[in-house]
């Protein structure tokens, strides 16, 4: 048995470090760019709110780069489990049964801390939240069950690797799809 922390998205927008400081940087250029261009202002150089904004815009750019060494911010949250079994899948309180599943496809992204740009750009996400996880099961009656999850760490996903050849032995899981989990690093 093999547990991952199940990932629910927000529905609404979630104010995230990098949205903040890119609508920081944004609205402060747009001002900066109004003063400058529409009202013409010879005294641009010198003008206090024109300096004030510059640092502002300075700032958020230097602060987005630093932000770029933190992990990405979840929008959403991680609630309920989601446990692959020999006998069934549980998804929160939903159990099913390996026999009432047509089948499975698992899509794994990086997990939690991974780099995943190694470009250095202001308001770019360097590490992973470890949430770009999918698993869609397609029961017997045709009803399609979309799940997100979380991969903590780099070896979770091949702490059911008994489970998931249980799953293909089954006939559930494609030996393809089983060979692309596997060969992640």
């Amino acid at each position: 048995m093999t547990k991952f922390k199940i990932y629910t998205e927000s529905e609404k927008f979630v104010w995230t470090r990098k949205r903040i400081l890119f609508g920081i940087a944004l609205l402060s250029f747009v001002i900066l760019a109004i003063k400058f261009y529409l009202i013409k202002n010879a005294e641009f150089i010198n003008d206090s709110l024109a300096q004030i904004l510059g640092f502002i815009s300075v700032s958020a750019i230097f602060l987005g780069l630093i932000n770029s060494f933190f992990p990405q911010e979840l929008k959403g949250k991680l609630n309920g489990e989601l446990i692959f079994d020999f006998s069934k899948i549980v998804i929160n309180n939903d159990s099913y049964n390996l026999e009432d599943i047509k089948s499975i496809q698992i899509i794994t992204g990086p997990f939690k801390g991974q780099l995943i740009s190694s470009g250095m750009s202001a308001f770019s996400d360097r590490f992973s939240n470890g949430i770009n996880n999918e698993l869609i099961i397609t029961l017997n009656t045709g009803k399609i069950i979309k799940c997100n999850f979380q991969i903590d760490h780099k070896r979770k996903i091949f702490q059911a690797t008994n489970e998931l050849k249980n799953y293909v032995d089954l006939g559930i899981l494609s030996h393809e799809n089983f060979a692309e989990i596997s060969a992640k690093p």
